[in-house]
């Protein structure tokens, strides 16, 4: 008996030393790729970009008890603008211009922590603090896939699944939620979300924000290069162990190619030595075609090699023995598309400092819009002015009810994403995504748009996020308050249009005397951020620092219409002025600011009524 029972052993061992052999040689011969899917491919949320913002959502869901999963396509590593566009300077959201005091906590604000409170950053550093974040909150981590991907919907009209090739083959994530993080909402456009592209909604069909591409030098001397901007005595331009911005002189570079510009440097010191500067400006690239990206970044190592290196050792001290190392794996894509979403953040949200109920997130950064073309400088609207914003930006419009989309491409208008635009405040939109998509879930798998007006629901957000260390406050408003002017209506529509700057300091200086100046300042951001054509006034007709009374409002508008004009009459029967802004203007001689600004506002609607 136990000679049989040695004998069956010997078998059974025998067995298992074959099969053993066997797997061994497979796997030797034919190696399998064991991604994250062969152990599980059902999660509750799906967050499509690795970007901080989809970092953030992916977080902010792991830690609130969903089954979590993060993909990107042809990517290594994590941090998209950051570790691989090479953007190493944080823009951060203060509560006024004066305080060190920032705006965006939570999963922001334990990044900033883990960077030592630094503005600038060494890149192998954020991409380890984030997958730091990724691996603590326990989101399940897929990257580098190949970049041919596609929507799963189910019978219920949700979608249901993405489905991705990987190593030759199809594979399907399936999902209750999803996010969409990624540059430009590649994943929402193929799920049928509307958007508008670049600056459409101010008429400006095709036309987006400057493009850039973060360049690396070796052989800097920062010491001399810091001496200098710390001394140099002008306040746009600065330094510190780490972190340099200022050299304006760099405008006046001249690259031969005509849509390559390069201004001030922004410019982040490295580990290795090395720094990163953000200086190239690139004008009418297409940010959906890499075709033409890969076309514009040899354009731009010519531009650098040729003609910006050279400017440099020249005339930048600490520059002499500079050497372009390399070019960002990746563009800093400024803009691309604006969701059409559930609400939207608008301009005049920003401008009066509103805090809507149930607000989810906090901005407060100025309203910067880039220069679209050669030969502008962009234009700075609004200073730091804290404001909140709603879920519903990143819940898009329309019958797609487990989708959301968090970064650039949320919901903002063109004007208000001039300050919206920022990483942190993406990162403070992806947290709160996060939380509403653990609400949804725990609440039946309800539609995302059906949180977005619920007061109860909307609460019980905020508290979630105020326990994750969100700061949620609301603050008065900063600068010149112009919702008492009598031309209020007039003054919002053309800052509403990007067509008047209240500058850093967020002053309108209404009851100044209206001026040559104003009158220019309102026709370059007319011309910057509209399609109108309205010329400049020549100083025979209005000198420099003279100031405009009747006769000449009315000289100005017959040199524009190219008639004689002689009452304010005429101005009313011609659909020109409004009766109201009539009444007001005809009764007074000398204008100041606010009246001024008034008639331009009634002359640009009738201009556009025209087109």
């Amino acid at each position: 008996m136990t000679i049989a029972r040695n004998r069956q052993n010997k078998t059974v061992f025998l067995w298992l030393g074959l099969l053993l052999a066997f797997f061994s040689i497979t796997f030797f011969f034919f190696p399998f790729d064991l991604p994250l899917q062969a152990a599980e491919k059902e999660y509750d949320l799906i967050v499509v970009g690795s970007d901080p913002e989809g970092v953030a959502a992916a977080v902010s869901g792991a830690k609130n008890g969903l089954h979590t999963l993060l993909l990107d396509f042809e990517r290594e590593k994590v941090g998209g603008l950051y570790t691989l566009g090479w953007l190493n300077m944080l823009d951060l959201n203060y509560v006024s211009a004066s305080s060190e005091m920032i705006v965006n906590m939570g999963i922001f604000g334990d990044l900033y922590r883990r960077l030592g409170y630094r503005l600038s950053f060494d890149i192998s550093d954020m991409e380890q603090i984030l997958l730091d974040l990724l691996q603590e909150s326990g989101v399940q981590l897929q990257i580098g896939l190949e970049k041919e991907y596609a929507p799963v919907w189910g019978e219920d009209g949700r979608i249901a699944g993405i489905k991705v090739n990987q190593n030759g083959q199809e594979n399907v994530y399936y999902g209750h939620y999803f996010i969409d993080a990624s540059q430009n909402a590649d994943f929402a456009f193929m799920c049928g979300v509307g958007f508008y592209d670049g600056l459409e909604e101010l008429g400006l069909l095709g036309e987006k924000a400057a493009a850039t591409l973060v360049f690396q030098l070796s052989g800097v001397d920062w010491d001399v290069m810091q001496n200098v901007l710390v001394h140099d005595g002008n306040t746009e331009s600065h330094a510190n162990a780490t972190a340099a911005w200022g050299f304006t002189q760099m405008n006046q570079c001249e690259l031969s190619d005509p849509d390559l510009h390069v201004r001030g440097l922004n410019i982040g010191r490295q580990k290795d030595g090395t720094v990163l500067v953000n200086a190239l400006q690139i004008f009418h690239v297409n940010p959906y075609d890499e075709i033409a990206l890969q076309e514009a970044r040899v354009r731009v190592k010519k531009a650098l090699t040729e003609e910006v290196l050279p400017y440099m050792q020249e005339q930048l001290p600490g520059f002499q023995n500079a050497e372009l190392v390399a070019l960002a794996p990746e563009f800093y894509i400024r803009q691309s598309r604006h969701m059409q979403s559930v609400q939207r953040l608008r301009a005049e949200d920003i401008f009066t400092g509103y805090f809507p109920k149930g607000y989810v997130a906090l901005g407060s950064y100025p309203v910067d819009l880039q220069a679209r073309k050669k030969g502008m400088f962009g234009s700075s609207l609004y200073g730091t002015n804290p404001y909140g914003i709603p879920l519903g930006v990143v819940v898009p419009k329309g019958e797609i009810e487990n989708l959301m989309v968090v970064g650039k491409c949320a919901g903002f208008d063109a004007i208000a994403f001039g300050s919206a635009r920022t990483v942190p405040v993406g990162m403070a939109l992806g947290e709160a995504a996060g939380v509403a998509i653990k609400i949804a879930h725990d609440n039946g798998n309800l539609p995302l748009p059906s949180i977005c007006f619920d007061g109860d629901l909307l609460n019980a957000m905020q508290k979630q996020l105020r326990k994750q260390g969100v700061y949620l406050r609301e603050f008065p408003a900063s600068g010149e308050d112009i919702r008492h002017s009598w031309a209020y209506n007039e003054i919002a529509y053309l800052r509403d249009k990007a067509m008047l700057s209240a500058g850093y300091q967020s002053r309108y200086d209404l009851k100044n005397t209206a001026t040559r100046e104003a009158l220019n300042n309102i026709l370059y951001q007319v011309d910057s951020n509209s399609p109108l054509q309205i010329p400049y006034i020549p100083l025979e007709l209005l000198a420099s620092g003279e100031s405009i009374n009747q006769e000449k409002l009315l000289a100005i508008v017959s040199y524009w219409e190219n008639q004689e004009i002689d009452s304010f009459s005429d101005l009313l029967a011609m659909g020109i002025l409004t009766p109201k802004v009539y009444e007001r203007l005809k009764i007074v001689d000398q204008y100041n600011n606010e009246g001024f600004y008034a008639f331009l506002s009634c002359y640009i609607r009738y201009k556009e009524v025209q087109a």
